[in-house]
């Protein structure tokens, strides 16, 4: 009889034990708080702008003013990516965190309006009209609360679909946000090169189809630019997902430290960085050069 208790008490315990592990683990899954889900969507924000800036950067080494407008854009995609980011890790109040936060980096281009002269003209041209410093910064302003908005319905829309509940993203512990924004960086920092591709694989696309010249050229038979271009993508997710995997939930339980470092600086500062750059670079210098011979300056491309 007392052994009977016995395994019975036990069976409790452990279903206890199993049931509170299942809890710990589903609410590990909901997210960060939406204090420090603001905090990411502020820090994580400029940190994404500053990677894009400097990724068109790598793009076009001749000189940053040459394309002040694509500089602004990207550091504006920058605040859109991060906003997202932190609306989809919040774990309530998502609204909430994308629209202060888009409120507050909107405002803070407004600020620079006390200190810069708002009647000289700005370098911006838009088809022959050169705005005033002052409708420039508000433009910029504007559009950084869109592009923040946009991320902000991207992340809800995100938590909201079932298929992606589940994500490592939301098994990553809140104190890891406090240092991966290093990586972070990193990851963002190779978007303009992806975004660079596409671009010149569609532009390029349609300029071939009406230079019957081109129909054979190596760039196309050898298959250099698709298949080069996918495996840079491939690389670039890989590399992410890889270095997400090791500082998640399901990382810590089912690989040791010292692997899990591998992995996360493997897919960090190898696959996500040089390996997928430089798989990207190839297409780029494929595509970059099929008008040879054809045009001069194309404006698609940076020379």
């Amino acid at each position: 009889m007392d052994a009977y208790n016995e395994t019975e008490s036990f069976e409790e315990t452990s279903g206890e034990s199993e049931e509170r592990s299942l809890v710990d683990a589903q609410s590990s899954s909901n997210g960060v708080h939406p204090g420090i889900a603001f905090l990411i969507a502020l820090w994580y924000s400029f940190t994404a702008s500053s990677a894009m800036s400097k990724g068109f950067h790598f793009i076009y080494e001749r000189g940053q003013n040459d394309y002040p407008l694509a500089q602004d854009l990207m550091w504006i995609a920058g605040i859109g990516i991060g906003v997202w980011l932190a609306v989809y890790l919040s774990r309530s109040s998502r609204l909430l965190v994308g629209t202060v936060s888009s409120a507050i980096t909107s405002g803070l281009f407004l600020l620079l309006l006390i200190w810069i002269p708002s009647g000289d003209a700005s370098d911006i041209s838009l088809f022959g009209f050169v705005p005033s410093v002052m409708q420039f910064v508000i433009a910029v302003a504007v559009l950084t609360m869109i592009s923040g908005l946009a991320g902000t319905a991207v992340g809800i829309s995100a938590r909201n679909n079932e298929s992606y509940e589940g994500t490592l993203l939301l098994d990553i512990r809140s104190r890891h946000w406090f240092w991966l924004w290093l990586a972070f960086y990193a990851w963002v920092v190779e978007i303009p090169t992806g975004i660079y591709y596409v671009w010149l694989e569609v532009i390029s696309t349609g300029y071939v189809l009406i230079h019957p010249s081109l129909w054979f050229h190596d760039a196309w038979t050898e298959g250099w630019t698709v298949s080069f271009g996918i495996a840079g993508v491939t690389a670039l997710v890989y590399g992410i997902n890889m270095s997400i995997e090791s500082v998640s939930v399901w990382g810590r339980a089912n690989m040791r430290s010292g692997k899990r470092v591998f992995r996360f600086l493997l897919g960090t500062l190898i696959m996500a960085g040089p390996v997928a750059n430089f798989l990207f670079l190839i297409a780029i210098h494929s595509l970059k050069h099929l008008p040879d011979g054809i045009t001069q300056n194309p404006w698609w491309i940076l020379r």
